[in-house]
């Protein structure tokens, strides 16, 4: 006989994995599609990864890979809800991976690269464009028929390939912002897995009715208990350790900028590099400096991540400023000289050069 009656609390589940206060307090945080959007908002704000996507080209592609990652939790989980039954349809499903496809041509073309690189509103865009092609492929993806889903498979793996191919053997640079090593680097990397993707392709084909009949020998409740096992042991952790490292990043560079550095008077010759949640800016912005008192201006790194110092006229340059780094630069001719940061372009600021 079942018992049909309310679970009481540490009781277990059918599933065999037991229930209580603490487990119920972390169901949010056990939810994939909250994972989803808490792997989005991680990898695409904290300040020490997101500035590494910009210097780095390898890394970059990485953060598009786990944005994509992140939309397809959150759009599988949507599919399996069947809350939006209206577009669980083959001809929806053919649209998305037209939509697919056409946006990842799109943000890999150099020039839409680079400009979702050096403008921080094409990067924000960037950004919710590749969480749409996750989200597109964890809930469209699933609608098609098998032949449908290998040969985009075979497809995704050949372009795959290809494109790192090409990536390693054109010796000039592909993408202007970053140099030809990581472009090549990228290109092996893309490259060299493509045998055990072809053989994990012949594998998923040639064993597929094989996997559908031990499936059902099995048992649905057979092949489940794993799943929901690692979803309530490990989502929740990961969840929690991404929201940590966020909140404690932006406590700690927000106390320890404002509480041990003062910002310079306009007249001072002294300009701090300063990245915290409060501020995020050259400070003071203007500055005003005397050829032969104090006309060699110095740039103090107090961030916690990468900026530069860029003239704007191409004058004077510091290439990449780590935390804790310095510059300087002597005036020598009256005048006033912008200056912004490479890789956070609303960061500027001005030297305004006089005569004795």
């Amino acid at each position: 006989m079942t018992d049909v009656g309310l679970k009481e609390e540490g009781s277990s589940d059918r599933t065999g994995i037991k229930s209580d206060g603490v487990s119920g307090k972390l169901a949010m945080f056990s939810s994939p599609p909250v994972f989803g959007i808490v792997l989005f908002l991680f990898v695409t704000t904290f300040p020490p990864f997101e500035v590494a996507t910009e210097i780095n080209l390898g890394i970059h592609m990485l953060q598009h890979v786990i944005i994509a990652v992140a939309g397809v939790l959150i759009g599988y989980s949507l599919f399996k809800s069947g809350k939006v039954k209206q577009f669980i349809n083959p001809r929806f499903a053919i649209l998305g991976v037209f939509v697919i496809a056409s946006l990842l041509i799109f943000w890999h073309l150099p020039t839409f690269w680079d400009s979702a690189v050096e403008s921080v509103y094409v990067h924000i865009i960037e950004h919710f464009s590749f969480l749409l092609v996750g989200s597109l492929i964890g809930f469209c993806v699933p609608q098609l028929q098998d032949n449908l889903k290998m040969i985009l498979l075979a497809l995704t793996i050949s372009a795959h390939m290809f494109f790192g191919f090409a990536l390693y053997i054109i010796g000039t640079r592909v993408y202007p912002l970053y140099p030809v090593s990581q472009q090549q680097l990228l290109g092996v990397a893309l490259f060299a897995p493509a045998p055990v993707y072809f053989i994990g392709y012949l594998y998923l084909n040639l064993t597929r009715e094989n996997r559908r009949l031990e499936a059902l020998e099995l048992g649905a409740s057979a092949v489940k208990i794993p799943k929901r096992s690692i979803r309530k042991a490990i989502l929740p952790m990961l969840t929690i350790l991404m929201i940590g490292a966020l909140v404690a990043y932006f406590a700690i560079t927000g106390f320890v900028i404002v509480s041990a550095n003062t910002p310079q008077g306009a007249h001072a010759s002294v300009i701090f590099i300063q990245e915290s949640p409060i501020t995020w800016q050259f400070s003071p912005q203007v500055i005003h400096v005397v050829i032969g008192v104090n006309n060699t201006v110095e740039w103090e790194s107090h961030s916690f991540t990468y900026d530069t110092v860029t003239s704007s006229t191409g004058i004077f340059s510091s290439g990449s400023l780590g935390p804790g780094d310095t510059y300087s630069h002597t005036f020598t001719q009256v005048g006033t000289f912008d200056y912004f940061c490479q890789y956070h372009l609303w960061m500027h600021g001005t030297i305004i050069v006089q005569n004795p």
